[in-house]
């Protein structure tokens, strides 16, 4: 875990994420997926990240 956010020069913060990110990293997950042409390898939904 983080202790601060990191704010880089370009305006990014990373941050610890929060509940009401899961959708957004759903998509992301599933994005790569899609992109490693493997979607079927998904085996999480963001009811489990919650």
């Amino acid at each position: 875990m983080l202790k601060q956010p990191i704010v880089l020069e370009s305006k990014i913060i990373i941050r610890n994420a929060v509940e009401t990110d899961c959708d957004d990293i759903m998509r992301l997950i599933n994005e790569l997926a899609i992109f490693e042409k493997s979607p079927e390898q998904v085996r999480i939904n963001s009811e489990t990240l919650k």
